[in-house]
């Protein structure tokens, strides 16, 4: 198994690689005149200090749900969470910081041509697709690694698991299906909490 890990980990090195490129290119950029980079600093400063608060009640409904998580099923299950959920914040935070790079590089580049501004924008927006893939995979392939046990073919058996202990509360399930699960629950959470927040 740890050798079938080294494509995706691969993928996703490439994933990370290419958006550090792309971000680096972005800020080499030319910001303009003087006007544009104050408006720039107002975008960044309102983006950044939202994306914090957001960040404190994250953290806080993280770690409620993993407890939940930990307490219903398995330790290894809230981790596995947990994996998710920061690294889909971490997404988010360099992909907020490359766009708010990339917005008054882009308007100076549209001074130029359509082109030099198309250039700069799909730059910029490059670096929080390839963030949110290449974490994404590369957080998969951490989980299946940390726990590879509960992949092995002799434990992929069906699980019961009586939530509170109450009868009719029995839950079916196969613990490395399970794990993906709550891995892909807490990158979906976070991105939830972005969506909602009003699409900056």
């Amino acid at each position: 198994m740890s050798y079938l890990m080294v494509i995706p980990a691969a993928v996703s090195v490439l994933a990370l690689v290419s958006a550090f490129l792309f971000n680096r290119s972005v800020v080499r950029k030319a910001q303009g005149n003087e006007r544009m980079k104050e408006i720039q600093g107002y975008i960044r400063s309102g983006a950044f200090t939202f994306m914090i608060a957001e960040a404190k009640v994250m953290l806080v409904t993280m770690a409620v749900i993993g407890v939940v998580l930990w307490v219903l099923f398995y330790a290894e299950i809230a981790v596995a969470f947990w994996i998710g959920a920061l690294l889909s914040m971490a997404a988010g935070f360099i992909g907020m910081n490359a766009a708010t790079h990339a917005n008054a590089r882009t308007t100076h580049a549209a001074t130029k041509s359509f082109k030099d501004a198309l250039n700069v924008a799909f730059s910029g927006g490059s670096v929080m697709g390839l963030c949110v893939a290449g974490l994404a995979i590369s957080g998969l392939v951490l989980v299946i690694v940390l726990f590879r046990r509960w992949f092995m073919p002799e434990n992929l058996v069906i699980e019961t698991r009586y939530l509170f202990g109450v009868s009719s509360l029995g839950v079916n399930f196969i613990r490395g299906a399970l794990l993906v699960s709550a891995y892909s629950m807490g990158a979906s959470l976070v991105a939830l909490f972005d969506r909602v927040g009003g699409g900056i």
